[in-house]
């Protein structure tokens, strides 16, 4: 939860990687083997961001049709 408070991102459009490896969402980071000064990749899922995208481009489109 924090990280959706930093990042904007909600939980199911992130992914964390830790040693090139994607992280599950029932994993805990310590369990994994994540310790102090370890670096965590946190992406954006890309099925999110195409859906952003999208959403985005529809709104885009619909202003025009009422302009």
């Amino acid at each position: 939860m924090v990280l959706s408070l930093l990042t904007g991102l909600e939980p199911k459009q992130q992914r964390l990687l830790f040693k090139g490896k994607e992280r599950e969402d029932d994993e805990y980071l310590h369990m994994v083997g994540v310790g102090e000064k370890d670096k965590v990749l946190l992406l954006e899922d890309p099925a999110f961001k195409e859906k952003k995208l999208l959403d985005r481009n529809n709104i885009s489109a619909s202003c025009l049709i009422i302009v």
